[in-house]
């Protein structure tokens, strides 16, 4: 396997593949978006919630 020089010898199939990483990882915070906006609204209504103490109390 080829390496690049002068990065801490990171192998290049580790750099070539950082895009589908972040793309997953992008992925996975918006569906983790997408369930606190069923649950709380946008993030407008949640802060001004958030701002009066309009929350409903916390599952744990």
């Amino acid at each position: 396997m080829k390496q690049i020089k002068g990065i801490n010898n990171i192998e290049k199939d580790t750099i070539l593949n950082m895009g589908e990483t972040v793309a997953a990882e992008i992925e996975f915070y918006e569906q983790i978006l997408e369930k606190f906006r069923s649950k709380y609204g946008d993030l407008i209504g949640f802060e001004s919630k958030l701002a009066n103490a309009e929350l409903p109390e916390h599952p744990y």
